[in-house]
């Protein structure tokens, strides 16, 4: 019986050290670059999110990133803090074989949102300020015909 457990819990530290070494890091096409979502820090209740609205002329639904060719430059940008929310329209020359994340700054009743370099953390974008809106009661509903201009 102490083997059988013993081998359990040496199974458990194989296993759970070998998932934490799988996370991995998307490739790059050559010619493309990875903008990556704002990433909260981790807490019991995720209220705080920044990505993107629209991917291709269509509304997004991968709240992570995307790989994109640097023909995209204007991007709709959704944002959520606790209830409140806020759509930035940024515009963007990003280079290609580059990696880059949204990130924000709130203060108050706005919020400051710029596209940064991930590696160097260099902003590449300047900062657009709005004032954050409460969250409509049934959630925030955007269309594809929001998304035509950002294809």
């Amino acid at each position: 019986m102490k083997q059988l457990s013993t081998f359990l819990v040496i199974l458990f530290i194989v296993v759970v050290s070998g998932c934490n070494s799988m996370i991995i890091t998307p490739e790059l096409d050559s010619g493309s670059y990875r903008l990556e979502s704002y990433k909260a820090p981790v807490t019991d209740i995720k209220m705080d999110q920044i990505s993107l609205a629209c991917y291709q002329g269509r509304v997004a639904v991968w709240q992570q990133g995307y790989r994109l060719n640097p023909e995209q430059t204007m991007f709709l940008v959704k944002a959520q803090y606790r209830h409140f929310y806020a759509l930035v329209e940024m515009q963007a020359n990003l280079a290609p074989d580059n990696r880059y994340r949204l990130n924000r700054a709130i203060e108050k009743d706005a919020i400051d949102i710029w596209i940064e370099n991930e590696v160097t953390g260099e902003r590449v974008a300047k900062a657009k300020t709005v004032l954050l809106k409460s969250m409509p009661a049934n959630g925030l509903k955007i269309s594809r015909r929001d998304c035509q201009p950002y294809i």
